[in-house]
Formats: C-alpha cells, sequence, structure tokens
C-alpha cells in the first residue's frame, strides 16, 4: 500500500525511488515485490499492489457505473480500500489453499506521504481485531533515534501504537538503546519488541538475525499461529546456503 497517487510505479525516478519489478500481469511495482517472491516463494499480481491514486480511479469509475448521482466522499476511498484488502486476503495463493496471514506493506514516512490518514482508518478496520499485529520498520539509523523517534510520534499522532519496532542500523545496538527506543514507544515489554536488524553481506542472514532475537515465536504468540515445528531446520538450512 502506497499513499502516492500514482497509478503504478511506471513513472518514479529509479535514482529516488529505487529499482522498479515488473510482475507477471505486466504491472510496473516497486522492487520489494521481487523481494518477496523470492523470499515467499509466491507469486504477485496488479491486485496486491494499492496507491492512492489506484483506489481513487477505481471509487470514480465505481461511481460512474453504479451510483453517479451521489457525491464520491472519503468513506466511499475507505470502504473501497477495506474491500481490496478483504478481496486480496480471501484469494487463494497457490490456486486452491487461503493464506492463514496477510503481510500488509504500508509504506511512508518521508515527503509527508504518513500523513494520508484514508489508509491508517482502513486498517484501523482490522486494527482493533486480535488477529492484527503492527510491525514499524525504521529506515537505516546511526548512533541517532531522531528519525525513528519521529516516526514513531508520526504514527502516535495517527492513534497508531506499534506493537514491535524492527530499527535497522548499520551496527548492532546495546541493550540500553533497546530500552530508550522501547520506552518510548510504549510497548508492551521492555525489550523483547524491539528487534534490531544491523546491515548484512548476504540477504538470507535476515531471517537468521531476526530469528535469533525469537521474533517468529513473538509474532505467532501475538496471532494465535501454529508455530512450525521444523522451523530451526529451516534457518539451519540458510546457514548451509550462505557457507555454500
Amino acid at each position: 500500500m502506497d499513499p502516492c497517487l500514482n497509478l503504478d510505479s511506471r513513472n518514479l525516478d529509479p535514482a529516488i525511488y529505487g529499482e522498479k519489478y515488473c510482475l507477471i500481469d505486466g504491472e510496473i511495482v516497486s522492487i520489494n515485490f521481487g523481494y518477496y517472491e523470492r523470499i515467499l516463494d509466491q507469486i504477485f499480481y496488479k491486485y496486491n499492489y494499492i496507491t492512492r491514486g489506484k483506489i481513487n480511479d477505481f471509487v470514480i469509475k465505481q461511481n460512474e457505473l453504479n451510483y453517479a448521482a451521489s457525491k464520491i466522499r472519503s468513506s466511499n476511498v475507505t470502504t473501497a480500500i477495506i474491500d481490496w484488502i478483504k478481496n486480496v486476503f480471501h484469494r487463494p495463493i497457490d490456486g486452491k489453499n487461503i493464506p492463514n496471514i496477510c503481510i500488509i506493506e504500508l509504506s511512508g514516512g518521508t515527503d509527508d506521504e504518513i500523513s494520508d490518514k484514508t489508509f491508517f482508518k482502513a486498517l484501523s478496520e482490522f486494527k482493533h481485531k486480535n488477529d492484527f499485529f503492527h510491525i514499524h520498520v525504521s529506515r537505516d539509523v546511526g548512533k541517532k533515534f531522531d528519525f525513528l523517534i519521529k516516526s514513531v510520534q508520526d504514527l502516535r499522532n495517527q492513534h497508531w501504537q506499534p506493537d514491535m519496532i524492527i530499527c535497522r542500523t548499520d551496527n548492532p545496538i546495546n541493550d540500553n538503546q533497546r530500552k530508550e527506543i522501547a520506552q518510548y514507544a510504549l510497548l508492551k515489554t521492555e525489550t523483547d519488541m524491539v528487534i534490531n536488524l544491523p546491515k548484512v553481506s548476504h540477504i538470507k542472514y535476515v531471517p537468521i538475525i531476526l530469528q535469533e532475537q525469537n521474533i517468529y515465536n513473538l509474532i505467532s504468540k501475538e496471532l494465535h499461529l501454529e508455530i512450525r515445528s521444523n522451523f530451526d531446520e529451516i534457518i539451519s538450512e540458510l546457514k548451509k546456503e550462505i557457507k555454500e
């Protein structure tokens, strides 16, 4: 989900917004989808990519088709986003199985994109249920956490409270820094829900480092998911692949 008014990523400057990626149905999207397809071993389609521009276009077309005599209001846009998310969630990911969990990446945090309240309002439909878990992922931070603190404050101004923070850094952070972040963000526990992700030399180190901080069990507990018995084996296989 991207608050931009573009219909897709086709005309975005890669020098500013990063590389582009083409989905199997021709949709031009963020390179993030390439990472998701590679790591999750799934194929994504244009309906998996929501921009504010795409939602606006959809609402206008629906208005023209179904209720042209009515005004288009912000509530129409919010309802469209909610319906879009529900539709994606209930689509089989391999032609037959409905997913147990849906990952929603809400872009923003820079260039005032975070100020788009429509996406937050739509997500609030799911947020107040027991099966919603919000992970706030910071951009790279150095020795100071000013940007992270500001982004958390921006979220709290939108009446959003993170359940977990993944803090991306150049180097590992210490327990005192974890405690500082947790206290400011008003997390449930002092440090457990502050996950540190320092820079790595190989992308497959990412899940290994995250799991070393117990992220899988923490999320599974909060979302009442069944814990996979072979997860440690998967991590071991990743370590072997890196060595090879």
